[in-house]
């Protein structure tokens, strides 16, 4: 293939790649470039084997911290060892037993994943592909399918857009219904229904989750939709008793009493995406609890 570049202004990530899967065993370099945000993308054979960025929080040391395989000091120190003895940092990391080859690959994934479905996102900036093979010095190489990657950045896209809609304001602040949870599912639950409670914004808590904002938005979503959080609204107004919701949280209700759970959940979910609506909140949770129940008795018949 020859060189190809193209601005992100007229053609998104999200229409080049599909291009890109019809060519077979594609192997090349593909670098993005976005004020001073400056990725690179490395395929052989049609697999994502490694990635680079200048981003400070994409280093592989930060993603270590935040994936809580590597405290602060610890990455820091090993970093520096490894680049005073000319060593790939991750090779150094594995052969010195800071970490094992499982928890190095799930960190790259990680890293890797996340900074290419962010790309997925932007709208303007620079791209450029470069036929040519894996750079010297690498270390460990990824294996990731980009056909697989380009389905989970589509499916990602469409994940924040429903949210966006939901929750357009990054000011917007909660109220905590702390009765309407029976229990957490994560530590990490707990924390950002705590912060919530000190009057973080929306923005503050999308910022708080390590593993991204798209992760912290569906944290969210499921906090809002069990009704432990529900979005403050002007004049303390709620919002949820139009005709049309009410038709729904009733219909929601009719599927509960035929006993299709996963059909009333569906219809309460589509009720909170509309507005915050206490009586959603509580249908929502007991299709889940019942659901639950049911897999339960199905698991002990097994």
């Amino acid at each position: 293939m020859e060189p190809f570049k193209a601005s992100l202004a007229h053609y998104r990530l999200s229409l080049i790649v599909p291009a890109l899967l019809d060519r077979n065993l594609l192997t090349a370099t593909m670098r993005l470039e976005r004020g001073a945000v400056r990725r690179a993308f490395h395929f052989r054979d049609g697999f994502l084997v490694a990635e680079s960025s200048n981003e400070p929080r994409e280093h592989l040391a930060q993603v270590l911290s935040d994936l809580n395989i590597l405290d602060v000091a610890t990455a820091a120190a090993a970093f520096e060892a490894a680049r005073s003895e000319s060593v790939p940092f991750g090779t150094f990391l594995v052969d010195r037993g800071y970490v094992s080859a499982a928890q190095l690959l799930q960190a790259l994934s990680h890293k890797a994943q996340e900074a290419f479905f962010d790309c997925y996102t932007w709208e303007s900036g620079e791209l450029e592909l470069v036929p040519c093979e894996l750079p010297d010095g690498v270390g460990i190489s990824l294996r990731l399918p980009l056909g697989a990657l380009h389905r989970d950045a589509l499916a990602r896209r469409r994940d924040w857009r429903g949210f966006r809609e939901a929750f357009p304001n990054n000011d917007a602040t909660f109220r905590v219904h702390r009765h309407m949870a029976v229990d957490w599912r994560s530590d990490a639950e707990e924390e950002m229904v705590v912060l919530a409670e000190k009057g973080a914004t929306l923005g503050e808590l999308l910022s708080s989750v390590p593993m991204g904002q798209l992760v912290a938005a569906r944290r969210l979503v499921q906090l809002y939709r069990q009704g432990v959080l529900s979005p403050r609204t002007p004049g303390n107004a709620m919002i949820g008793d139009a005709p049309n919701l009410s038709h729904l949280v009733e219909l929601a209700r009719a599927l509960i009493s035929q006993g299709r759970y996963e059909a009333a959940a569906a219809v309460a979910a589509q009720v909170l995406e509309t507005a915050p609506c206490p009586e959603a909140s509580k249908i929502y949770r007991d299709a889940e609890a019942r659901m639950s129940a049911t897999l339960g008795e199905e698991i002990a018949a097994l």
